[in-house]
């Protein structure tokens, strides 16, 4: 939540003033007064500058601007060499230009009467040089008198020490008649207004003074226009001199004097005072079109004034101004005055195409956003369509400037004169200069319109805005960063804390929040102050920030806090505004979350990264005291035979209670972790192995208590493995591992029990992680083999088949035995795909023996229960024989019987899709698992094979014996066939065909075989 304080103190702005008034000057009390002081102190006000007056002679203050003595200097006329002097803001203050005033027995009417006279003007200002520029090729001679103050010039005037003087026309306006003094005709040097300051100094003050007279001269109710209504309404209402009505008389009576020899002289003279005389009528016109733009409130009363104005000054004969129809690209009139307006009347002026209307001036001018200017109307190309108009009317020269709003063009202004040549340079530019002021003030009236438009929008967004805060959850507010008290706070806030928003504004800030949150507030109080106002931070920055607050009831409440400074356009003072959100149910999700990042959502206890962390901090306290810990790695025996026969809900909720069991026997400082599935690992801080032991025993007590869980009741046994620190490792990753090793012992061995790890377990974790990596590629590298074991009718001592054998031939580890591999194969899942190609191999040579001749033979293949389990086995085995090309009796898949008791109804399933095929189905190591008669019976199996552990002593062990008499009498009464495996002896053998058993393989009659080896065999018992 970002707050404010309040700003800095004012800066001092030494501002240099002395008598001109009413632009600068000290009244009667000795103020400063004047247009441009009431400027620069609205401006001081909006910039917080504390201004401090000197009083000085204008030569004087120029001095002290220059050598830094002042900071500001007020109404200075721009000129190319004062800007290598000083350093001028952009926007003029104001527009003015100089006036020759004269005493009453004084007679100057034109230039030429300034000859002998002497005349008075302010010293240090450019009227002298402008003067002299004026008469410039006139045999005009004149002395200059310099006076400190344009008061002294006009009293130097009044007094008859000098004929006449020159002061700017604001100030002969305001002092002329009490010195009773007249102005002339005679105007010279139109200039612009400035503030300036000691060059390469103080660019912040001018790029202030800059950003508030462009925004005041855009807006008719802003303190610069108040401050112009205030000071030129003061003024006589004529602001240009009358036109010089005697001149062609004057120059009628020096043509009668003069002789004939200064002829040429004269046609000089009068050209250059008609044309001065020209120029002071389109001053006078521009100056009015100033007034107007000031006055008038909207376009039309503009426009009409203007062309009012620009006729009655004299020098236009008529004028126009049209707009652009977007809709037609038309031009059409809405604004005239003078000679001819009548034609007017029903004009649209069409924009685009090719005909001459679209070329004429208008045309040219709005196409080619140019003014296009026509000096002889009765011969230029462009006004071909109006030149017989032209000569009705007396139009000999004509003007077209474009007109903008926006920046693009809207209009255009048409000027028509009564001599060709009119618009010389000097017309072109005061022309061009009233155009731009018209776009101004047309700018001007569309911000108004604008601004009326977000008035009413802003009155709408107000009823919304106050409907919307009455509504909404979220506490809209702002706050005084002075008082720290809340100016405005949103209806909302009773719900979120149970206090109205009276009360709220009635307390200070602290006491909307908790003590450490209002100091984490004041804190960014501080920081972001300092940013602000810096520059370094805008409104546009936005702070969020999470506070707690009190709530009436006593409880509190967690809101997100978003703010961002401001500045109040109406005061100027920084305010806080902010929006506030209750995000309670966020904060407790994110504690729940936080709690998921750390414990187990099943049994919440905690998870891996929590008793990482635990670990460490046991760790080191052994390490410190030179003690040991345990680390128990505990799995609980045939959990998934729970998940999959009851299913997973039974089996979470016995996890709960296993897990409630195993904390129930824990010291405060033990922990007890779930990694996953039914994993657990327990951290003993502070034991010795004998400890461990107990701990243990009592473990596989208390869980190997019935559990009833919905009317079933359950027991499981855990296995668990012990590693000690520091004998079996020193981080947790080792113990943990070594501690899983001794579980798994355990599982081997017997389950329900626990064991310490030993070397030999690490030295087997080890050898079966080379294996299962080794394993990976073995298939790819070609280590992998098929080897095949002939089977025999004990009927007819003939071959009647063989069993594929996979191998594995490692070239550093040599060979692997199956028993070592294929569990590790199993374990990782490597089982399918070799399983998968141990069929393919196996079929294509059982095809490709087919193909050689050799007598129709059946291949037994091993089945892995992954292998069994896939859902699309029948298609996979349907594929291989399509591949092989051979027939799918010829084939025979082995399942064990623990495979095909994990789920019996499945098996039936799959056994009966295979069957279907012509597939022939065994089950391999028949006796070592619990096969459930009732499945056997609906099994679709061909042969049973009896495990080679029963064979191996039924020559001496009489168990032996009936178990394998008791498989033989069972497949016959099933209608099954058996086959013994394993066989080795001939005593073994003879048993077997007494009790009437089918078939037989083993060491007795052979060892596994290559292919060729096998084919010889084959052969070589073929011949017998």
């Amino acid at each position: 939540m970002a707050l404010l304080s309040p700003s800095h103190a004012a800066r001092t702005v030494r501002v240099g003033i002395y008598e001109n008034p009413p632009k600068i000057f000290h009244d009667a009390t000795g103020r400063a007064s004047g247009i441009q002081i009431d400027l620069l102190r609205e401006i001081a006000a909006a910039e917080s500058w504390q201004l401090e007056f000197i009083s000085c002679q204008w030569q004087d203050c120029l001095d002290r601007i220059t050598a830094g003595q002042l900071d500001l200097l007020p109404d200075v006329a721009h000129t190319e060499a004062r800007s290598l002097q000083f350093d001028f803001h952009h926007t003029p203050a104001l527009h003015s230009w100089s006036q020759i005033y004269r005493r009453a027995d004084v007679s100057i009417q034109s230039l030429l009467d300034l000859d002998g006279r002497r005349i008075a003007m302010l010293a240090g200002s450019v009227q002298e040089s402008a003067l002299r520029q004026m008469l410039a090729g006139f045999d005009v001679n004149f002395e200059i008198v310099l006076a400190s103050t344009p008061d002294e010039a006009f009293a130097l005037a009044e007094s008859g020490q000098v004929d006449a003087a020159i002061a700017s026309h604001h100030f002969g306006n305001y002092r002329a008649e009490g010195f009773q003094l007249i102005e002339t005709p005679i105007m010279l040097q139109p200039a612009k207004l400035f503030y300036v300051t000691t060059r390469g100094r103080n660019d912040n003050l001018l790029t202030a003074i800059d950003a508030h007279l462009t925004a005041w001269q855009a807006t008719p109710d802003s303190p610069y226009f108040v401050i112009m209504k205030k000071w030129l309404d003061q003024q006589p209402a004529t602001l240009i001199p009358p036109i010089l009505r005697t001149a062609l008389l004057v120059l009628f009576v020096l043509g009668a004097m003069l002789t004939a020899g200064i002829l040429v002289l004269r046609s000089q003279v009068r050209e250059r005072t008609a044309q001065l005389q020209r120029l002071n009528r389109l001053y006078a016109t521009l100056s009015q079109c100033n007034q107007a733009i000031v006055r008038c409130n909207n376009q039309s009363e503009l426009l009409e004034r203007i062309c009012r104005d620009v006729v009655g000054a004299g020098e236009i004969k008529m004028i126009w101004i049209g707009m652009i129809d977007d809709a037609t690209r038309t031009l059409t009139p809405v604004a005239a005055a003078g000679d001819g307006i009548a034609y007017l009347q029903d004009l649209r002026i069409a924009l685009d195409g090719d005909g001459p209307t679209s070329r004429g001036p208008s045309g040219i001018a709005i196409s080619e956003d140019r003014p296009y200017w026509c000096q002889d109307f009765s011969t230029d190309p462009a006004t071909l369509p109006w030149q017989e108009t032209g000569k009705r009317f007396g139009w000999q020269a004509s003007a077209a400037l474009p007109l903008h709003l926006a920046g693009q063009v809207i209009g255009v202004m048409n000027l028509y004169a009564d001599r060709p040549g009119a618009f010389d340079d000097a017309a072109q530019s005061l022309m061009h200069e009233m155009a731009q002021d018209i776009d101004h003030a047309l700018e001007r009236f569309r911000l108004d319109q604008v601004r009326e438009q977000m008035a009413d929008t802003l009155q709408e967004s107000e009823e919304k805005y106050r409907e919307l805060t009455e509504t909404i959850n979220d506490v809209i507010w702002t706050l005084d960063p002075v008082t720290l008290r809340f100016l405005y706070v949103s209806p909302s806030v009773e719900r979120l804390r149970g206090y109205t928003p009276e009360e709220i504004m009635a307390e200070p800030m602290d006491a909307a929040l908790t003590p450490d949150s209002a100091a984490k507030v004041r804190a960014l109080l501080d920081a972001h102050l300092v940013d602000f106002e810096a520059g370094r931070r805008t409104p546009e920055d936005h702070t969020l920030t999470e506070v707690e607050q009190p709530r009436r009831d006593g409880s509190t409440v967690w809101t997100e806090v978003m703010t961002n400074m401001v500045r109040n356009r109406r005061t100027g003072r920084i305010e806080i505004h902010g929006v506030t959100r209750d995000i309670s149910e966020r904060k407790r999700a994110e504690a729940r979350i936080e709690h998921l990042a750390h414990f187990d959502q099943l049994t919440g206890l905690p998870n891996r990264s929590q008793l990482k962390d635990r670990f460490q901090f046991a760790l080191n306290l052994e390490q410190r005291r030179d003690g040991r810990l345990a680390t128990l790695f505990i799995d609980l025996d045939h959990f998934k035979d729970i998940n999959d026969s009851l299913g997973h809900d039974i089996g979470d909720r016995l996890l709960i209670d296993v897990a409630h069991r195993l904390t129930s026997i824990l010291r405060a400082g033990d922990t007890l972790s779930r990694l996953g599935g039914d994993e657990f690992i327990l951290l003993l801080p502070d034991i010795d192995a004998d400890g461990a032991a107990r701990v243990a025993s009592k473990l596989l007590e208390h869980v190997a208590q019935p559990l009833l869980i919905d009317q079933h009741e359950l027991v499981v046994t855990p296995s668990i493995g012990i590693a000690m620190y520091p004998e079996d490792g020193h981080d947790m990753d080792t113990l943990m591992r070594n501690a899983d090793a001794a579980m798994y012992q355990v599982k081997r061995d017997s389950r329900n029990g626990f064991r310490f790890f030993t070397r030999e377990m690490q030295a087997h974790s080890v050898r079966t992680l080379t294996l299962a990596n080794a394993l990976r590629t073995a298939q790819e590298r070609g280590q992998l083999s098929l080897m095949y074991q002939p089977q025999l009718c004990l009927h007819t001592d003939q071959v009647i088949g063989a069993e594929a054998l996979l191998r594995w031939h490692h070239p550093q580890l040599g060979m692997v035995p199956p028993a070592e591999f294929i569990p590790i194969a199993e374990s990782t899942g490597l089982i399918v795909d070799i399983g998968h190609w141990v069929m393919c191999e196996a079929a294509a040579q059982a095809s490709r023996w087919r193909r050689d001749g050799l007598p129709p033979l059946s291949i037994a293949v091993n089945l892995s229960a992954v292998q069994f389990r896939n859902p699309r086995l029948s298609d996979r085995v349907a594929q291989v024989l399509d591949e092989a090309g051979l027939p799918a009796e010829a084939l025979e898949l082995e399942l064990t019987e623990a495979t095909t008791m994990e789920d019996p109804q499945k098996a039936v399933l799959i056994i009966d899709q295979l069957s279907a095929r012509g597939v022939a189905m065994s089950i391999d190591d028949f006796g070592t698992g619990h096969s459930s008669l009732s499945y056997l019976k609906r099994f679709r199996v061909g042969r049973l094979k009896i495990d080679r552990s029963f064979v191996r002593d039924i020559t001496e062990d009489a168990e032996d014996k009936a178990i394998v008499a008791a498989i033989i009498q069972l497949a016959n009464n099933l209608g099954m066939t058996t086959i013994a495996e394993g066989v080795e002896t001939a005593g073994q053998l003879d048993f077997l065909r007494e009790q009437g058993c089918d078939a037989a393989q083993g060491y007795f009659f052979s060892r596994p075989l290559s292919a060729s080896d096998f084919e010889r065999y084959l052969s070589a018992t073929l011949m017998r």
